[in-house]
């Protein structure tokens, strides 16, 4: 137990604090201190997430004074686990207080974030003055060190950033810089700038994560942009127009911002928070979103980005199917819709399967129906009627569709017919001319093409195809079989697909021989531990590009297992 400790200030960060303390006690050696801190060494000072806080506060020895105090209120861990699972918040927490802060990285996420996390010490100018008055020195504060925070949440004014070398110490060491060496963020001009209310929201709610509630759950951001108008369907978010509305929000301050956040546009970050989830987003994200829904809400909602269901009036609309008892009759309550560079089209899908839509020029002109698919009832009819020496006009007649549509149809389902899109005959072609202007005789007119023989085709694309699968898994970096994949290697791409009846098989090979995502997961993991028997998980995950270390240990499990029982045998 050490014998002196400074005084904790509110909101204080820890990596400061152990330096104002070596300050205090007046020690020069950065291997003393540090074993007077930990018992040990060896311990990382960390400046965000500091490590071994157990050892830390048993060596401190001050009542009340816990490894989850001063992880919860001395640390940045309540800001970066602010949106996990209270499991997940807890893992953390229990590295911070026993394991390192690479582990803890890792499992929050952290290490596959773009935006880094802040490695200069900051200060806040009339923070640092009442401190100075107050303790007769500066410190650093928690809510000062965040990304995306550049002005104080407290008096708003622009922080200012450590200008001197990098790095302030060595690993093991605790070093608070001078007041002299911190030089403004923003600079005088931008610190007056019109973006500096939007910047101040930013810092006040970014330093609300590291008082609230620990963990809360993800918001239900689709609510919010239904509420704003800027829904393209009851599914789709109307990308442009919230890509727009953000860029405008944020444009005079996107300048200061990490390079990850100032992409707004296509592919940017706003398209990600739109949709589901899929890994862990950064809190500096899910700040500037809901600032942004907070702060359009109430506002005029955004003209281009009305739901264009309402476009089709409020129903019922008609059945276009010619097959069914009630065809024509106004029984479809619900159609989906989407803007198409600015035309709308509807989705029409009735119960009895047939599904047809109808687009909204620019203009206002409303289009005719089209045919996207029949249903049931189609299907029966064509498995019925459709035979070689049936009519094509005449059955596309019956059920409303011109004769390719009817075509592809009956491809699809695999039926027999001899029908072909092709012209019904051949035009006769002009006689060449001679040099002194004489035809030549009709006999030396080019012969037509040859028949295709389908049965010997087949056979010959199936041996290009056991080929290309072999070739494909010889691969490095690993490829996935495909069926485009296989396609392009051994034809034209939609080659086969078009002749799926022609060429039975080599599409049944072909089929066989694709790979599902969960299949070609267990190659790659695979193949990284072949590469090196002897990597760690972590490792063969990193190196085999998979996002979950529990899939791989699971991978290597069911080797193992696999290998144990080829020795029983």
């Amino acid at each position: 137990m050490i014998g002196y400790f400074p005084q904790v200030l509110d909101d204080e960060l820890l990596y400061a604090l152990l330096a104002r303390h070596r300050r205090h006690s007046g020690v020069t050696s950065a291997t003393v201190h540090m074993r007077a801190l930990y018992g040990r060494r060896s311990a990382i000072a960390s400046f965000d997430m500091p490590c071994a806080l157990d050892d830390l506060s048993r060596f401190i020895g001050i009542e009340g004074f816990d490894g989850r105090i001063l992880a919860q209120d001395h640390s940045l861990l309540p800001y970066y686990g602010a949106f996990t699972t209270k499991e997940e918040y807890e893992l953390a927490l229990q590295g911070l207080l026993v394991g390192d802060a690479a582990s803890v990285r890792h499992r929050l996420g952290l290490s596959a974030w773009s935006i880094r996390p802040v490695e200069r010490p900051r200060v806040c100018p009339v923070c640092a003055k009442e401190q100075i008055e107050t303790l007769d020195e500066f410190t650093l504060l928690r809510s000062h060190q965040l990304p995306g925070s550049l002005v104080c949440h407290q008096h708003g004014t622009g922080l200012h950033e450590y200008a001197g070398p990098l790095p302030l110490g060595s690993r093991h060491d605790f070093v608070l810089p001078a007041l002299e060496q911190f030089r403004p963020i923003l600079g005088e001009r931008a610190n007056a700038a019109e973006g500096r209310p939007i910047l101040f929201r930013i810092a006040r709610e970014q330093a609300r994560l590291l008082r609230a509630d620990p963990v809360r759950p993800v918001p239900d951001y689709r609510a919010g942009l239904e509420q704003l108008g800027l829904m393209r369907s009851a599914r789709k978010v109307d990308q442009l127009a919230l890509s727009e509305a953000i860029g405008n929000m944020y444009e005079p301050i996107l300048r200061f911002l990490p390079a990850r956040v100032r992409s707004v546009g296509q592919g940017g970050w706003p398209e990600a928070m739109s949709r589901r989830p899929r890994k862990a987003v950064h809190p500096l994200l899910h700040t500037l979103f809901a600032i942004f829904i907070e702060e359009r809400n109430g506002k005029p909602r955004v003209a281009r980005s009305r739901d264009p269901r309402a476009e089709f009036g409020p129903g019922p609309w008609r059945c276009r199917n010619p097959l069914a008892d009630h065809g024509g009759e106004p029984v479809i309550r619900a159609v989906e819709a989407y803007r198409n560079k600015g035309a709308i089209v509807g989705v029409f899908s009735c119960d009895c399967g047939y599904v047809y839509t109808r687009g909204i020029s620019q203009s206002g002109q409303l289009g005719p129906p089209r045919f996207r698919r029949g249903g049931p009832l189609f299907d029966e009819f064509l498995r019925t009627n459709v035979r070689p020496d049936a009519s094509l006009r005449g059955l596309a007649k019956q059920i409303g569709l011109d004769p390719k549509t009817l075509v592809r149809l009956a491809e699809g389902l695999g039926l027999d017919f001899d029908w072909t899109t092709k012209a019904s005959g051949r035009p006769e072609a002009a006689a060449p001319v001679t040099r002194k202007g004489s035809k030549k005789c009709a006999g030396s007119s080019r012969p037509g093409k040859p028949r295709v023989d389908w049965v010997s085709l087949d056979r010959e694309l199936t041996v290009r195809v056991r080929h290309a699968v072999d070739i494909v898994l010889t691969e490095r970096p690993a490829r996935r079989l495909t069926f485009a994949e296989l396609e392009r290697r051994v034809s034209r791409p939609g080659w086969l697909r078009k002749r799926r009846a022609k060429l039975p098989r080599s599409i049944r090979l072909i089929e066989a021989s694709v790979e599902t995502t969960a299949i070609f997961r267990w190659r790659r993991i695979l193949l990284a531990a072949a590469a090196d028997p002897a990597a760690r998980p972590w490792e063969i995950m990193r190196r085999a590009g998979v996002g979950s270390i529990e899939v791989v240990e699971e991978v290597l499990e069911a080797r193992s297992g696999a290998d144990c029982s080829r020795r029983s045998a």
